[in-house]
């Protein structure tokens, strides 16, 4: 017995002490609660099919729990506060999930959580206010520690408080449904790829950006057209860039003004591949 959504399936973990989520088995309805009990056992973890397959198995058979153990009727998940972990094969499993809740025991999270375009439908992301780890603001998962901003959707709206400093590795990456996104004055960096593979078509960033990733942070924003950055261009060819963040096509406005053309002084020794 459990008291979540009826329907789901669990199993007592290799401890005897705990519980798994391993299925979401005959359960049709939109909202789903992860139970927080299964036999008197809290529920610590979630993986999609029984653990003996994840252990044996690995890739094969997460690729089977997408058909075998999903659900595409969920639409809303709430995980309960006893889950510390959960695999990223949840999200896959659940192609048409809109929003998540996650609870406040969970410490560890990677920016693949909505990865291979499951996270095109993802509109509403919130982390329990009790979590020690996360938090959640503006549809977007906030590492408290390191003020990182590790995963967000297509709705997102990165806050502005200071409680984000740095936007992380991919955190936007794969989140078709992203259009058009403004950084805010307190992120000082922008870590390799965060809006790769989006519908991006515009930008805007702070001249307080002092680091824009170790790669391509654009690759495959084929809609990509303008981006604009607040301060001039002597700026954006100091900016530490690591890459090349322009490519054929995309238009750059420095302080409002569309650069056509641009006189590089005596002084300058390095363009950082600003405009390549």
């Amino acid at each position: 017995e459990h008291d979540g959504t009826k329907g789901l399936l669990y199993e007592i973990r290799e401890d005897g002490e705990t519980a798994r989520f391993v299925s979401f088995g005959a359960c049709t309805e939109e909202t789903v609660v992860i139970a927080s009990t299964y036999d008197g056992k809290p529920v610590v973890e979630m993986i999609m099919g029984p653990y003996w397959d994840h252990r044996n198995s690995g890739d094969s058979v997460r690729m089977n729990a997408m058909s075998s153990y999903g659900s595409t009727d969920v639409k809303h998940l709430v995980i309960s506060d006893t889950v510390e972990k959960f695999d990223d094969t949840i999200m896959k499993c659940c192609p048409n999930i809109e929003s998540v809740y996650i609870g406040a025991k969970v410490s560890k999270l990677r920016a693949w959580l909505f990865s291979s375009g499951e996270g095109e439908k993802i509109e509403k992301i919130e982390v329990s206010p009790d979590n020690e780890v996360y938090m959640s603001s503006g549809n977007c998962i906030i590492e408290k520690a390191t003020k990182t901003l590790i995963r967000g959707c297509k709705t997102s709206v990165i806050p502005a408080d200071g409680s984000v400093e740095i936007i992380g590795r991919n955190a936007f990456s794969e989140a078709i449904g992203l259009t058009h996104i403004e950084i805010p004055d307190c992120v000082t960096a922008i870590k390799g790829s965060a809006f790769s593979f989006t519908n991006l078509e515009s930008i805007t960033i702070p001249k307080s950006l002092q680091y824009m990733g170790d790669s391509g942070q654009f690759i495959s924003c084929t809609a990509l057209t303008s981006i604009h950055y607040n301060g001039s261009a002597l700026d954006w060819m100091n900016l530490n860039t690591g890459g090349s963040p322009l490519q054929s096509g995309i238009d750059l406005y420095c302080e409002g003004k569309l650069l056509t053309h641009l006189v590089i002084p005596n002084g300058v020794k390095t363009l950082n591949r600003a405009f390549m």
